[in-house]
């Protein structure tokens, strides 16, 4: 073949080439923090477009201080308010912030918990508005710009219990993969793992503050993760989190944070690397 033959074959394969269409994967940031609160839980998406995405409020013992650090973010509305279950330490905090900060939608699994004193009032504020309101089962998604959050639990028909339905999200972005289960218990995990649901994530926040019956061997192979978060106060009356857990996760090579040694985690993704740091109490974020 003559030069003149090859240079034209080389032009046509790199026209070729340009004509192939490569995935996107999102550069603007994706912020999580996982507030330390003390008592109870609570989580702050913020998306790169700018929406707020918050799980959970913590307890009224620890509102003030949540509403204090969101609102060192420059933070007076929540877009999206989701509720993974209810009970006192992750809804608590609702009272409290629905009069300070706007409120967009609000989601919770639609499950009932009628041993709990503070339920029908949290009732009558969640679901007073339904034009904002929406539950949130297993199956369902929320597409928030480039962030896709897939709801995975509580799997139907419910088990009665308030921890095991409790909502667990699987959040994507570009290549990232965070979940974030709940109150979740092992009775739930193996629900999952019978269904083939695709678990794999780099970050896991752990279930139910670090307690033994969450968070199995075989869910943790599952996952594959490589950092996992606890959230849990300093002040923690039932020891956690649980030894047996820890070792858990140590014999995974999982790395582990925990806010009540390492204050608020923050992690920052652009859809392809990540970065986790720690906001020690006493400081500013």
């Amino acid at each position: 073949m003559s030069p003149r033959g090859i240079i034209i074959k080389f032009i046509l394969f790199v026209l070729c080439l340009s004509l192939i269409p490569i995935p996107s994967v999102p550069s603007s940031p994706l912020y999580i923090h996982f507030i330390d609160i003390g008592d109870g839980d609570s989580t702050l998406i913020i998306t790169p477009s700018g929406e707020n995405i918050l799980i959970d409020t913590g307890s009224p013992l620890s509102v003030n201080r949540l509403i204090k650090y969101l609102r060192s973010l420059g933070i007076e509305r929540i877009d999206h308010l989701i509720l993974t279950h209810p009970h006192y330490d992750h809804i608590g905090g609702l009272f409290g912030l629905i009069p300070r900060l706007q409120v967009g939608k609000l989601y919770d699994s639609g499950l009932c918990n009628l041993g709990d004193d503070m339920y029908r009032d949290y009732v009558s504020v969640v679901r007073q508005d339904l034009s904002r309101y929406r539950l949130l089962q297993a199956g369902e998604s929320l597409d928030i710009g480039d962030v896709r959050i897939d709801v995975i639990n509580p799997i139907l028909p419910p088990t009665g219990d308030p921890n095991t339905d409790s909502i667990a999200l699987r959040l994507t972005y570009g290549e990232m993969k965070v979940l974030f289960t709940g109150d979740m218990t092992s009775v739930a995990e193996r629900r999952l793992l019978k269904l083939g649901v695709d678990l794999r994530s780099q970050v896991i926040k752990l279930a139910h503050h670090g307690e033994n019956d969450t968070t199995s061997k075989e869910f943790l192979m599952a996952v594959k993760p490589e950092y996992a978060i606890i959230s849990v106060s300093r002040s923690d009356i039932y020891a956690r989190p649980h030894p047996a857990l820890i070792t858990r996760l140590e014999e995974a090579g999982v790395k582990v944070f925990r806010t009540d040694q390492d204050g608020t985690i923050i992690l920052e993704t652009d859809g392809r690397e990540y970065r986790i740091r720690r906001l020690k109490p006493g400081t500013r974020s």
